[in-house]
């Protein structure tokens, strides 16, 4: 192992928490508790059970709100894009904290070193909202209302013997 390598698994060792950059702000990787929590200690953090994992398995993936700092749900009939909103593409939790999860199913701390060594430099990618698919539901969402919305006049104008 380097000298960086051997400081960086030292700190973890001695109770230093790995911290990974969401957005420009520092967060503490909680592997315990699932949770990536603001180092300031505001906020409730984000939780990693309530992530999908991409196509590869290697990140998780969520909304973001970058003025309040949290963790956006997408309801499936959204119309609209939320606003300071953006996708966040976080590593799994091998990268994030290989220790903590050796220790979470009873291996020694440095059971996965060899293939996920410890990383000082975590950071979450930040992808634009109108880059992250959402845009296509929000307009299939719209035309689905938009045909609702003609279906229930056709069907208004039947039932009264008129033409449309």
């Amino acid at each position: 192992m380097n000298t960086i390598a051997e400081e960086l698994l030292q700190s973890r060792l001695d109770g230093q928490l790995p911290i990974i950059d969401i957005a420009g702000k520092d967060f503490n990787v909680v592997w315990q508790d699932r949770m990536l929590k603001p180092t300031n200690g505001s906020g409730s953090g984000l939780d990693l059970d309530n992530m999908p994992l991409d196509e590869d398995g290697l990140n998780y993936l969520c909304f973001y709100n970058q003025a309040t700092e949290s963790q956006v749900l997408i309801p499936e009939n959204i119309t609209r894009l939320p606003e300071d909103t953006v996708l966040l593409k976080i590593p799994n939790e091998l990268y994030l904290d290989p220790v903590g999860v050796a220790r979470d199913y009873g291996q020694p701390d440095a059971f996965l070193l060899n293939l996920y060594p410890i990383r000082g430099n975590l950071k979450a990618e930040v992808i634009p909202i109108e880059l992250s698919g959402l845009p296509e539901l929000i307009k299939a969402n719209k035309e689905k209302k938009l045909g609702a919305k003609i279906c229930k006049v056709f069907k208004g104008k039947r039932k009264s013997g008129k033409g449309l």
